[in-house]
């Protein structure tokens, strides 16, 4: 569910990345500012810092939230950012689960296929 909230805080958060391959690799460390928001669901306010979408909103900045309505506490920014980051996540894991559904099935059919054969074998086999 949607609810309309406000940045009320930015807090600086230590980001490290690394870039280069193997035997060259680079870290590289320095600070983000990550919007602290605070939104009201049910007469009660809470609040979530979001990691996902930093350096981008100021204090005071209005934005809305997407909501768990079981769980207030399980909230994140609607932004295109963080909902390009969603759809990417669910992308991979329906390309992941249909390669897993393609190997089951050809895994299966190379099982019939050797099974039948064994069964022709000892049909057309001699008997001694």
């Amino acid at each position: 569910m949607e609810r309309p909230a406000k940045v009320t805080e930015i807090r600086d958060i230590e980001r490290t990345t690394r870039s280069g391959g193997r035997r060259s690799r680079h870290t590289k460390t320095y600070t983000a500012d990550c919007p602290y928001v605070t939104y009201k669901l049910k007469g009660q306010k809470y609040s979530f810092v979001e990691y996902d979408d930093c350096d981008r909103l100021q204090v005071g900045d209005e934005v809305t939230v997407l909501v768990n309505p079981d769980d207030p506490y399980e909230a994140r920014l609607a932004s295109t950012k963080v909902e390009k980051a969603a759809k990417s996540s669910t992308r991979t894991t329906w390309v992941l689960a249909g390669a897993g559904v393609v190997f089951g099935l050809f895994s299966a059919l190379g099982l019939w296929l050797r099974v039948s054969n064994l069964v022709k074998r000892r049909r057309t086999a001699p008997q001694g």
